[in-house]
């Protein structure tokens, strides 16, 4: 089974690679070293070049045919999915993605969906086990995508078991990060 969680900014999104980079380690602090190792590095999926940490995420994201862009990082079995809005999976749209998630009332879910049409993107954040499962998986995961909510002022929706002490929802970066996992 993998892990997946998405990430809806609500500003436009201005941060670069290095910035995300940065504040990882800096949410995996003390075993970022340990899990990291000497190098953190983020690769684009289908031409295997890297990021440089100067660019900003959303460099060239219009260019490509389908407005996404999927990268990897030198962290085993973690995927990042960025994606245009205007070119959302949900035929709904951004409102009704936002609007499924009941743990939070109507007035603030508004809020995020009209933060989230100017911001036009999303990322969703996935674990997969080609690799087989790190021991990290989780916390990586986590981690990851609050570092993202945080950047860009953004919530993290979940809406299936992710095996943490919190019910299917959307949260901000500190409500996840303090999230527990849940007990066997």
């Amino acid at each position: 089974m993998s892990y997946g969680v998405y990430v809806v900014p609500t500003v436009p999104v201005q941060y670069t690679w290095g910035n995300l980079k940065a504040l990882w380690r800096e949410l995996l602090l003390p075993r970022s070293d340990e899990i990291f190792g000497g190098s953190l590095w983020v690769k684009d999926y289908e031409t295997g070049a890297e990021m440089e940490d100067a660019v900003s995420v959303t460099d060239g994201l219009s260019e490509k045919p389908d407005g996404e862009r999927i990268c990897e990082f030198s962290t085993s079995g973690i995927l990042l999915f960025t994606k245009t809005t205007s070119l959302s999976p949900y035929k709904d749209g951004e409102r009704k993605f936002i609007e499924r998630y009941r743990n939070k009332d109507q007035a603030f879910l508004e809020t995020v969906w009209q933060g989230w049409k100017a911001s036009g993107i999303m990322f969703n954040a996935e674990s997969y086990t080609g690799q087989g499962r790190s021991k990290y998986e989780k916390s990586l995961l986590v981690t990851l995508a609050a570092a993202i909510g945080k950047l860009c002022d953004g919530y993290i929706a979940f809406n299936r078991e992710f095996d943490l002490e919190l019910p299917i929802g959307l949260y901000s970066p500190d409500e996840f990060l303090a999230a527990r996992p849940k007990q066997p």
